[in-house]
């Protein structure tokens, strides 16, 4: 069985391997070898992590059975990482439900895992779950306190795990973030090291999904629309066969935004909108909102029924504030002159442009839901501008593409 297994996972047969951990956990099971069953629980739930299915029914029922086993009567002789590993999948699924506060719960948690990592008391890095709890930390802080606060962090774990290859992934990965929109090329340049790091790591089961998508975006900011179209498709290709959802759902948003800039908009409508019909499906928050504001946005000047559009609307409102409602005031606390070049400032500036053309009425009050009301008068003044005046007040933005705001990431 274990040699079936490594045959699978070094061929990357993601469904295969997850059918084949449960054959392997019933045959540990009859044969009453605990740690194996624990072992092969957590190999599967992080195949399930790799497909981004955390927040699936199998996932849920394995995480229950984990954590009956790790907490109940299995406590001698466990290996400290296997509760890192359940801990890490927890943190996954919290994160996945949009959930980023570094002080409560789950987040709070992670914070701890860093500070006993810097202060030497967890060193453990057996199968790198320390320096996934450690970037899971990084990534909540980055959700709730932006790109800078987060940059600190992975600076620190890179001198502390250096040879976690998590850290060095997701390092790369924050730092074509951070020059997505003012260095697109190299932008492209890190992601394309994080596929070199897989390619050096071939022993790995999973593949660079989220940078596939990721390269694409990179090409589509530095203007080059056609490429960037063909390596949206090509992402495309390769999540579907995969069947990673979220990452199928991102690729199409990425495509949508390459189609608007070839002038194909009625193509990208349907792209959007398979796009975030498939991130909701699969509970990704984070980028479900971005995809459907990209659709309600093009789905009207297509003139579609606005009375249906409203209604998403109000969905993609909902989703952002639960998602950003204190990251925005942090934000707008801290850095009121940098939170207007931010991802979320052009959304709400989208979503005020779908308002007006709407004449939408219902409750989508921001200055009160993220108590922001410093920010007023500039918002309407460049709310105004980006209605009639676009090309002026959108100068050199990022997100300003062929006339209107495009939502990317």
């Amino acid at each position: 069985m274990q040699q079936h297994i490594l045959q699978l996972r070094e061929s990357r047969q993601l469904d295969a391997l997850i059918d084949s951990y449960d054959v392997a956990i019933e045959l540990a099971e009859k044969q009453q070898k605990d740690i194996q069953v624990l072992d092969y629980m957590i190999q599967q739930i992080e195949i399930l992590v790799i497909k981004k299915e955390i927040l699936s029914e199998k996932a849920g029922a394995r995480l229950a059975e984990l954590n009956e086993l790790l907490r109940g009567h299995f406590h001698q002789g466990v290996p400290q990482y296997f509760y890192f590993a359940y801990d890490y999948f927890i943190a996954k699924r919290d994160f996945k439900n949009g959930i980023y506060d570094t002080d409560s719960g789950c987040g709070a948690m992670l914070k701890d895992y860093y500070e006993k990592a810097l202060c030497g008391i967890y060193t453990d890095n057996t199968d790198d779950w320390l320096g996934k709890l450690c970037y899971q930390y990084a990534l909540c802080v980055k959700e709730s306190q932006g790109n800078d606060a987060a940059w600190v962090i992975f600076q620190e774990l890179r001198r502390l795990l250096p040879d976690s290859f998590t850290i060095r992934r997701e390092y790369y990965s924050h730092l074509g973030c951070m020059k997505f929109y003012s260095e697109p090329s190299e932008a492209f340049a890190c992601f394309c090291k994080i596929v070199d790091l897989f390619k050096d790591n071939p022993a790995l089961c999973a593949l660079p999904f989220h940078e596939y998508v990721d390269i694409a975006m990179a090409k589509l900011l530095e203007g080059d629309a056609c490429y960037a179209e063909k390596l949206a498709q090509k992402a495309v290709s390769v999540c579907e066969a995969n069947r990673v959802i979220d990452e199928w759902g991102r690729a199409l948003n990425i495509q949508g935004c390459a189609l608007v800039h070839l002038d194909r908009s009625v193509e990208a409508v349907d792209l959007f909108k398979e796009s975030y019909r498939m991130l909701k499906t699969s509970g990704y928050k984070l980028f479900s909102w971005r995809s459907q504001l990209n659709y309600i946005q093009h789905a009207l000047n297509c003139e579609q029924k606005t009375e249906l559009l409203a209604e998403e609307l109000q969905d993609a409102y909902e989703c952002f504030l639960s998602l950003f409602r204190n990251k925005i005031n942090t934000l707008v606390k801290n850095d009121p002159e940098g939170f207007v070049y931010t991802r979320e400032y052009h959304g709400l500036l989208l979503f005020g442009v779908c308002i007006r053309k709407m004449n939408f009425q219902r409750r989508i009050k921001p200055f009160q839901d993220f108590e922001i009301v410093s920010i007023r008068n500039k918002y309407n003044r460049d709310l105004k501008g980006v209605i009639h005046h676009p090309e002026k007040v959108l100068c050199g933005s990022p997100y300003f593409r062929t006339g209107t705001i495009l939502m990317m990431g």
